[in-house]
């Protein structure tokens, strides 16, 4: 065990029949378990909970566990997880740092998920990946989590909540070609539900905060590549540059060479 870190299992499984542990029992490490899709049922100390989508579950080192999966009662008609077991000193470290909810809804999944699925697959390798990546994409994981835990404790409400989850999206796919209908799917509102939720919560559009995320990263390419701004503008998501340049002095009274050769003189 390299790093004080053991990636025991990891896995993303999909429970298409009845599925029930035999007992419950005191698990021996860390567990770790998203629910991804359909629903299932978790016995804990505590009582018994439904997990549903975005849920998110957190246990240590003796904690008492149950799965149960009952499709009847499954509108999906299958249940569908991440999960990873996993152990080790620096987990110990990493769980003393704050106190954490067994299970928690988390709105960034997106984020967790690719993490997630990275880890997956250096385990699934049939050298048995390396510890190195292992280790590390578990720390990632674990430090995603508080970000999500963190993020998914801010949203007063409904409405809060679904425009976080607007963010989270607009964050992953601002450079790419992106429908307000897409958006709006994503959530599972309609597109006018949406801009009004997310207009509500950030006092912006969302094609306002686009323009800020795809400038952010204009500026970075601006700054650091030798890049056209023609190519900047297309690999920034604006597509022209007669529509970055439109923009970029929209928000910042200058054109993007005119930025750029200031920067270079030694500007701000």
């Amino acid at each position: 065990m390299e790093d004080g870190l053991e990636v025991i299992l990891c896995d993303y499984s999909v429970h298409k029949h009845l599925f029930q542990t035999n007992k419950n029992r005191d698990i021996a490490c860390y567990i770790f378990r998203f629910q991804a899709e359909g629903t299932s049922q978790v016995v804990l100390a505590s009582g018994t909970y439904a997990m549903k989508p975005g849920d998110l579950l957190l246990l240590r080192p003796g904690d008492l566990y149950d799965l149960r999966i009952d499709l009847d009662n499954n509108t999906a008609g299958f249940s569908a997880d991440y999960y990873v077991f996993c152990d080790g000193a620096w987990l110990d470290d990493w769980w003393g740092e704050r106190m954490r909810p067994q299970i928690s809804r988390v709105s960034d999944e997106g984020r967790l998920r690719e993490v997630w699925h990275q880890l997956i697959l250096e385990k699934r390798r049939l050298d048995g990946g390396s510890m190195l990546l292992k280790n590390t994409l578990l720390k990632a994981l674990c430090y995603m989590i508080d970000r999500a835990l963190a993020e998914g404790a801010e949203p007063s409400s409904i409405s809060a909540y679904h425009a976080l989850r607007i963010r989270h999206y607009l964050e992953s796919y601002a450079t790419s070609h992106t429908e307000l209908e897409q958006v709006a799917r994503h959530v599972g509102l309609s597109v006018s539900r949406a801009m009004g939720v997310f207009k509500q919560e950030y006092g912006m559009s969302i094609l306002q905060y686009v323009h800020k995320l795809r400038l952010a990263h204009a500026l970075d390419l601006m700054k650091s590549s030798s890049m056209t701004l023609e190519q900047i503008a297309d690999v920034a998501g604006f597509g022209s540059y007669t529509y970055f340049n439109r923009i970029f002095r929209a928000n910042y009274s200058v054109s993007p060479g005119s930025y750029r050769k200031r920067f270079k003189d030694g500007g701000t």
